[in-house]
């Protein structure tokens, strides 16, 4: 990535996958979109708030988020 990219909460607890109770090819799928995520050199908070995170924008950043709870964050 040329620019810091957070990632969405993803659908398999990358830690704890054995908890995951849907489908066996459902969750290696969702394993697998997280793990190349990771290898394109995404950060890994995986939440949808990732302004609650180290990587806080500053003040006339340009920011680009796809998640409706930014709105209020980031409208000053």
């Amino acid at each position: 990535m040329r620019v810091p990219t957070t990632l969405n909460v993803g659908s398999v607890d990358l830690i704890h996958p054995e908890l995951f109770r849907g489908a066996p090819d459902v969750r290696a799928d969702g394993e697998r979109l997280m793990r190349a995520h990771l290898a394109l050199g995404c950060l890994s908070t995986f939440t949808c708030a990732p302004y609650q995170t180290a990587h806080r924008p500053r003040r006339g950043a340009q920011i680009a988020w796809g998640e409706s709870n930014a709105i209020v964050f980031a409208t000053p």
